[in-house]
């Protein structure tokens, strides 16, 4: 997915200054403590650069408040143009909210048309150990990659529109460069998988069908090395699958199951099962949806997308177990082979369902899903879907 689409490159670097001019602005992280009058905003600033952010903290324009960033022209009094100001709130601040702060800076630099970044860490958040560092510079590298995401465009023409292209993560140390560069590893195996996920739930229903979300799986699997079984409607409908067979059967891309095995121990125990939606486009079927917002159920496959990007950090992290993924795929459709209110359909365990609303297919589905993973040898299970209407 996605393959388009510049990849945004993150590193660790030295404090030079070729790695300061190269930037179009430094990143400095602030606390709403450490702006005021009281002192030096950031020694390491020329002192008219910390007198400015000092009078922007008396002025109440930027005062460190969480997840608000100023952009400060340098006006040459650095290597940089710009500083981004980023507000880490009450000090200290816990990692989730510098991760948080971090998705807000990349939003603005995509806004500002700001392409590279230097980021000064606030290592006085990572602790004397590597451990901290390493967990410091995840939370900044993540929210960084999470933050400068930006759905797949169909324009005719997008070159105009702003990319991140590069950030360096400052570390005076090597120590610290090689703590941070295991954290910025798995930020981005994590991060890109969340986008990959983010990247399929944002597919139109006309790019995206069961079919379709097959073959991503299959090229996932085959990508990492990952077992990949997909049951075509005759083999759903030969399984017993009925609940799937029926949800599917109003719409023209047929139906499909989906199973990913990943193995990381010798032996299949002790699996973990995992159930992901995936109704590709949902009306409602014959209990038919209202128009307003109807576009949105392109994304009633998130639970299968977010199970997708599970899988493809585990063929990048290859941790030591076992894991299955399931994904009951089809597309809720009315029509007149479509399923009707007050059908009984017989679902794979064996229990039979009474159709009262048939906008309800994500239970439906989901209930041959589970005892397909529990037949597949999953031990445990957690299912994952798009929550329905009625949590409102």
């Amino acid at each position: 997915m996605n393959e388009n689409r510049a990849a945004l490159e993150i590193v660790s670097a030295e404090p030079s200054a070729e790695t300061l001019s190269d930037a179009d602005a430094l990143v400095v992280y602030l606390p709403a403590n450490e702006t005021g009058a009281g002192g030096k905003a950031f020694p390491q600033l020329h002192p008219k650069l910390d007198e400015e952010i000092r009078r922007l903290a008396a002025k109440r324009i930027f005062t460190g408040e969480k997840n608000k960033v100023h952009l400060l022209p340098t006006f040459g009094l650095a290597p940089h143009p710009y500083l981004l100001l980023a507000g880490l709130g009450d000090s200290p601040a816990p990692l989730h909210a510098i991760r948080e702060s971090s998705a807000m800076v990349a939003n603005a630099a995509l806004n500002h048309r700001l392409e590279r970044l230097a980021v000064h860490l606030p290592f006085s958040y990572a602790g004397d150990d590597a451990s901290g560092t390493e967990r410091l510079a995840y939370a900044v590298a993540e929210g960084l990659l999470l933050g400068a995401y930006r759905r797949p465009s169909y324009r005719h023409d997008d070159r105009d529109l702003p990319v991140l292209r590069r950030i360096a993560l400052i570390a005076g140390e090597p120590a610290d460069r090689r703590a941070m560069e295991r954290g910025i590893h798995k930020a981005q195996v994590f991060a890109e998988a969340t986008n990959y996920a983010r990247d399929l739930t944002n597919l139109p229903g006309n790019k995206l069908v069961p079919e379709t979300l097959a073959e991503e799986a299959r090229k996932l699997a085959e990508r990492f090395g990952i077992e990949c079984t997909v049951l075509e409607e005759e083999q759903i409908i030969k399984s017993g699958m009925g609940g799937l067979a029926a949800v599917g059967r109003g719409s023209a891309h047929p139906p499909r199951m989906i199973a990913l095995k990943y193995q990381g121990k010798e032996q299949w125990t002790d699996v973990l099962g995992l159930v992901g939606k995936g109704i590709t486009f949902d009306t409602g079927g014959i209990s038919l949806k209202k128009a307003d917002g109807m576009e949105e159920m392109i994304s009633d496959m998130g639970g299968a997308a977010a199970l997708l990007g599970v899988m493809q950090a585990l063929g990048r992290l290859r941790p030591k177990a076992n894991v299955l993924a399931v994904i009951p795929a089809a597309e809720n459709m009315p029509s007149g082979s479509a399923f009707k209110p007050g059908d009984i359909v017989t679902t794979m365990s064996g229990r039979t369902v009474e159709v009262l609303n048939t906008d309800a297919e994500g239970r439906i589905v989901l209930a041959d899903g589970i005892t397909y993973a529990k037949k597949l040898g999953a031990d445990r299970l957690i299912d994952v879907a798009t929550l329905t209407g009625a949590v409102l």
